[in-house]
Parts: structure tokens; C-alpha cells; sequence
């Protein structure tokens, strides 16, 4: 999801480089906190909630075909490609998501990892 940007590698090279040169494990420590840091500010300011901004996008969408719909397609079409895009977005968190779950409690449980096993190599069958 976060790949797609094109500021991102920027965003991380710059807070890597803001810490100066790591010489130790504590220099390593320090500039891994930075990038941390501003990778949650960056998150915060392209990502925000997806779900509010679906929800905004969709009251734009609503009220423009109820206007005019044939005089305002291209506005219309434009909103339903940014929908694509945070849909995608939410798909991606979600499933992130669910890996983590997946990660921590099929570890601990074997009925648990057994039966999503055999599920994932089922949806896998044709």
C-alpha cells in the first residue's frame, strides 16, 4: 500500500540522514526511532482514514449525479477513480491485518493454523 507513493524513499532517506552517522548499535537504534517516527507523520498526512475519505468521496459523488450527472461525468469518473485507489487501500490494510493476526494466534494454536491451512489450499484449488 505505502509502495505506490513516489515521496516515500524520499521521506525515509531523509530521516535516516537526519540522525547523522550511526557508528554503534545505538546510532542504528536512534535512526531507525527517526525513521519510525516521520513514517507515522507521513502516514498521517497521505494516508489519514481511508474509510472517512471513501465516505466523503461518495456524498461527492452522490450529490454530483444528482445535479447533473451527463454535464458532470469526467468529475464523476475522476471521484471514482480516487474510490478505486482508497478501496485498494483498505483491501491492503485489511489484509495486512489479517496476516498479523494470522501470524500471532497460528502460532499459539494449532487447530487454529490447521484450519486456515486447509482453507487457504482449498480457495487455492480450482
Amino acid at each position: 500500500m505505502w509502495e505506490r507513493e513516489e515521496s516515500l524513499p524520499e521521506t525515509i532517506k531523509a530521516a535516516w540522514e537526519r540522525e547523522g552517522v550511526a557508528t554503534n548499535l545505538g546510532g542504528v537504534t536512534s535512526k531507525l526511532q527517526s525513521v519510525m517516527s516521520a513514517l507515522k507523520v507521513w502516514n498521517f498526512e497521505h494516508f489519514g482514514s481511508v474509510t472517512k475519505e471513501l465516505g466523503k468521496i461518495w456524498a461527492q459523488v452522490e450529490q454530483l449525479s444528482r445535479l447533473d450527472p451527463k454535464g458532470n461525468h469526467d468529475a464523476i469518473k475522476s471521484l471514482y477513480n480516487k474510490m478505486d485507489e482508497l478501496l485498494y487501500r483498505e483491501e491492503m490494510m485489511w489484509l495486512q491485518r489479517s496476516c498479523i493476526s494470522w501470524l500471532r494466534e497460528g502460532d499459539h494454536n494449532t487447530g487454529f493454523f490447521h484450519q486456515k491451512a486447509t482453507w487457504k489450499s482449498k480457495k487455492n484449488k480450482i
